[in-house]
């Protein structure tokens, strides 16, 4: 599934495009439903939708086959037809998010993202306002830590390419330069979710740029 989804997402004007599956699936083709059962279509979104409710209130390593199939309506063969477990499926879902992160930012400049606040601003205000992205919002008030690995691994060879062609130093420094920024912003704006946005993303964006381009020192500076 997951070379599927790769192939079908356009990268051009993904989120003007955006159309979300009847069972979750984010895709920008609603040919997706195209030669499929209307079975499976019907089971995923159920498998789907009570996943997402269990995991309101619970821990992923605490919600078991069988409450996500009783509360889908369906027993747990069903369910094994679908996924080997529950972590099949959340592993799906991580993989969907960061490739739709990995699209929204594929005709970006990468440097610019960390080091211009409106770039930046599109990027983060895409994310949080966009339906497409709900999941992944989700995720990042859970601290999700096995999705914050898949989105730098996913998008730090790009990173690095960039990066290279405007900083002056060794590939070993670089690779902690690119690592330390995007798991930077993507804590800081897991803490702004968590706590209930409590300034401005304009103002977030504007105080992570400033702290990338001039670290500590910048920020301090009145």
């Amino acid at each position: 599934m997951w070379i599927i989804i790769g192939i079908i997402l356009v990268r051009k004007n993904l989120v003007s495009d955006v159309w979300i599956c009847p069972w979750g699936i984010f895709n920008t083709e609603p040919k997706c439903e195209e030669n499929m059962d209307l079975r499976i279509v019907k089971t995923k979104k159920a498998i789907r939708r009570a996943f997402f409710e269990l995991l309101r209130t619970k821990d992923v390593n605490s919600i078991s086959i069988k409450e996500i199939s009783s509360l889908a309506e369906i027993d747990r063969k069903t369910f094994y037809s679908h996924y080997a477990g529950v972590y099949e499926l959340v592993d799906e879902l991580e993989n969907e998010a960061v490739l739709l992160v990995a699209d929204l930012v594929y005709d970006i400049d990468a440097y610019s993202i960390f080091t211009d606040p409106e770039q930046m601003l599109y990027v983060l205000e895409t994310i949080t306002e966009n339906k497409a992205f709900s999941y992944l919002r989700f995720l990042f008030v859970k601290g999700n830590a096995d999705l914050l690995n898949k989105f730098i691994t996913s998008v730090k060879s790009r990173m690095m390419a960039e990066f290279k062609s405007r900083l002056n130093i060794d590939d070993s420094t670089l690779s902690l330069v690119v690592d330390y920024t995007l798991a930077g912003i993507t804590t800081c704006y897991q803490s702004w979710l968590r706590d209930d946005k409590p300034v401005p993303i304009r103002r977030l964006c504007e105080q992570l740029s400033r702290i990338i381009v001039l670290g500590l020192n910048g920020i301090a500076i009145k």
